[in-house]
Parts: C-alpha cells; structure tokens; sequence
C-alpha cells in the first residue's frame, strides 16, 4: 500500500540550473552532490524512499534535507546560490584547541620509544604522552584524558 504523498519541494528554474551544474562538476564535494540530487529528485516527486534506496542513504537523511530546502526557500539565500543552502549547518562546540600540525607531533613523541626521550618507562601512557608534549613546548597544557581521547579516536 502506498504511503503518503510527499510535500512537494519547489525549485525555479534557476536554482535546477545551479543544482544541475553541482552534479555535472567533475571536482564537486560528494556531500553537496547528494544533496542536490535528493533536491532535484524530490522536486521531481520521488517519494523519500525511492530517493533513499536509489542514493544509497537513510529516509532520515533525505527528510532532514529536503526540509531544510523547504526551510531555506522560506527564507531565501539569493536565488542561485544552492552550495549555501546545500552546505552543513554550524556545529556547537568551540573551536579546535590544536592544531593539525600539533597532533602530529603528538602522535610522533607516541610513536617514539620512551627511554630516547629520559623515561624509565616501557611503553607510552597518556599522562607521560601528555607531560611529553608540554616538556618539549608542543602545547601549553594538555589533560592526559584528551590524549587518550585523541588515541581512541585514531584507532583503525
């Protein structure tokens, strides 16, 4: 049995140009090329699970963004410019406290063997990884829970 009808997403011609020219961008971010099909789909009136199953994600996924369409053409962000509508929303949280280049001196002095580095240890706990970093002025301060969080997230 047939579920509901979906709502309708309305799209000008301008914006199916903008979006078209997203999917035809051989360079494009994969995320705002999913988007824009599940926009151009939707409008076409493929149902949520259609457009799920043949882009190989989630309904949850195709309903959050073809609200947020209908969201931001309430609004209106300038007619063509569909990357903005398309990109993420901001996240919580503050900004990183590290950077990139400093977790990778991070994960160097862990790679390293402790007794190069004067510790009279076998093998590298986040405390001493910690105390490591902030000895040879990687960072200020670092919490020996943020390293160990930093290491469980890197695992393979």
């Amino acid at each position: 049995m047939p579920g509901p009808k979906p709502l309708p997403i309305s799209v000008t011609e301008a914006q199916r140009h903008a979006l078209q020219a997203l999917l035809n961008k051989a360079s494009e971010e994969h995320t705002l090329v999913l988007r824009a099909h599940i926009v151009l789909m939707a409008e076409q009136g493929h149902s949520t699970r259609h457009i799920a199953r043949f882009l190989h994600v989630s309904e949850d996924t195709v309903a959050d963004w073809k609200q947020r369409w209908r969201d931001t053409a309430q609004i209106g962000l300038g007619e063509t410019n569909v990357r903005k509508w398309l990109a993420d929303a901001p996240r919580c949280g503050g900004p990183s406290t590290f950077t990139a280049e400093q977790w990778c001196q991070i994960m160097a002095i862990a790679c390293e063997d402790p007794k190069e580095s004067g510790r009279p240890i076998s093998h590298w706990s986040a405390r001493e990884v910690a105390d490591e970093a902030i000895r040879r002025q990687v960072v200020e301060t670092i919490s020996e829970s943020h390293v160990a969080r930093f290491f469980k997230r890197s695992r393979p």
